[in-house]
């Protein structure tokens, strides 16, 4: 089969997310509100990119009502208060602008969306269609095939 994955999400690597917002953990009384990264993915981003989950699941279709959960990468954690991906798992998160809070299923090991030369950010994926002002853009296919042209 030439074609291995297929993923419809906010942002690829090496482009920008764009989209932001300020959320804090359910509970947190603090006004301490942070700044995240708002990427809207699929069910098969994490595979279609080879990303490392330390910490629990990747969205699955089929399982349970996704459209509750996030996944969020490890500087998110570390900025949520965690000093371990473990710890974070099953926390509930408040979105700005939802009055729901939101399960947290997974810890994605960090990458540099926006090419080597910029740092880590804080990124909170987002089942696509959770938060209707952040729409998928892009569509990203991965290939088994040497031959692109072919496939």
């Amino acid at each position: 089969m030439p074609v291995s994955s297929v993923s419809i999400s906010g942002s690829v690597p090496g482009m920008e997310v764009a989209y932001f917002a300020s959320n804090r953990l359910q509970g947190d009384m603090s006004n301490n509100h942070k700044l995240y990264e708002m990427l809207t993915v699929d069910d098969h981003f994490i595979e279609t990119f080879g990303f490392e989950l330390l910490a629990g699941r990747s969205f699955k279709k089929g399982f349970g009502n996704d459209i509750e959960n996030i996944l969020i990468n490890e500087l998110a954690a570390e900025s949520l208060g965690f000093a371990k991906p473990e710890q974070a798992l099953g926390k509930r998160m408040m979105v700005e602008g939802q009055s729901d809070p939101v399960n947290i299923i997974g810890i994605v090991k960090n990458w540099h969306q926006r090419g080597l030369g910029n740092p880590f950010t804080p990124i909170v994926f987002l089942s696509n269609g959770r938060i209707n002002w952040i729409s998928p853009k892009y569509i990203a296919v991965k290939s088994n095939e040497e031959n692109i042209d072919a496939t």
